[in-house]
């Protein structure tokens, strides 16, 4: 991802000094932190004006970026020089190594509905029988499921965690019959429209997919990320408080990765300035328009937890002008 971030700055260099938030929701709680960690330590570990990270594009004869990209060879890495790429370029194209300067405008992250350490999310059963979706027994059973998953990730068995928290929501949708990703909705076959939209080929054409196909739910991707599902992004996150804002923002009405579980991950976060978050009050927003309330905001020490009414796991789906509105508000207040 950072590698796709300084070829994406080189391609277009006019928004180099524009402020960089890092934002994307639900696994993006892994994406999200392990970048902006990866941005930090970068420019951490080169104080120079320019990062010792080396990436090789192709020039074509006329001077003009080509869209291939290639990766820089251990050669290319020793001597600074792209004479023997093993990315071994087209005799058309002659393959330019270049320096790429620091992220000096990295300035937060923002996180929706995130999934950033699922040992301290497990509390579904207490989340079920406070909805009264769940009662007795069945109570009991995602109990001994949420205890499964824990002693799973402490023994390091993350492919079984991983598939003990799926067996978890698999059952939690078959005995309530509601969406986990809304509770006030039912449950849906997906986002055929999209995918239907994402595989036509003038839109293949233009985001340079090929003739690769979309698959909403691939099961071989899945496989492949099963093993990370259940670790943690935690300590990136606190690292990252101590540099930078950092936004998390949940639907009401999530389930799958509700307000009440994120918020006993952020109360295990710790950092030099966490007494700043817990000791400020929380407060609610309000729409101008007629003063309705549409969330409710908690800040400090560069932490910001916001909880938005009305919207389940995808809340630019479910409340565009809302979450535009926290977005722009977070983007205002942490950038310099």
């Amino acid at each position: 991802m950072l590698a796709f971030l300084e070829q994406f700055l080189m391609m277009f260099p006019e928004i180099r000094s524009a402020p960089l938030f890092v934002v994307g929701e639900s696994y993006a709680g892994k994406y999200v932190p392990a970048l902006g960690i990866q941005i930090h330590r970068h420019n951490k570990n080169n104080p120079s004006n320019h990062i010792n990270l080396k990436v090789c594009i192709a020039k074509d004869n006329a001077g003009l970026l080509a869209t291939q990209s290639f990766i820089p060879c251990q050669h290319c890495i020793a001597t600074s020089h792209c004479a023997d790429c093993s990315a071994k370029p087209t005799s058309s194209k002659k393959c330019l190594f270049i320096l790429v300067q620091r992220f000096e405008i990295f300035q937060g992250i923002a996180i929706g509905n995130g999934l950033v350490e699922l040992r301290q999310m497990m509390h579904y059963s207490t989340m079920c029988s406070v909805l009264g979706v769940l009662e007795g027994p069945q109570i009991e059973q995602v109990e001994m499921l949420e205890k499964k998953v824990i002693q799973l990730i402490d023994a390091k068995k993350m492919v079984d965690a991983a598939n003990t928290f799926n067996e978890t929501i698999e059952y939690i949708k078959k005995h309530t019959g509601i969406s986990v990703y809304n509770f006030m909705e039912e449950p849906s076959s997906g986002a055929p429209d999209f995918e239907e939209f994402i595989n036509r080929t003038d839109v293949k054409e233009l985001i340079h997919v090929g003739n690769a196909t979309f698959i909403l739910n691939n099961q071989l991707v899945y496989q492949k990320m099963l093993p990370d599902f259940a670790n943690t992004t935690k300590p990136f996150i606190e690292e990252l408080l101590e540099h930078y804002g950092v936004l998390a923002y949940n639907g009401q009405l999530d389930m799958i990765l509700g307000y009440s579980l994120s918020k006993h991950m952020y109360d295990t976060l710790k950092w030099s300035r966490r007494e700043s978050y817990f000791q400020s009050p929380r407060r609610r927003l309000r729409k101008y328009a007629n003063g309705s309330v549409v969330g409710y905001k908690k800040a400090g020490g560069n932490f910001v937890d916001v909880l938005i009414r009305g919207a389940g796991h995808m809340v630019p789906a479910d409340q565009p002008e809302v979450a535009k509105f926290i977005i722009d508000s977070f983007i205002e207040e942490f950038k310099k």
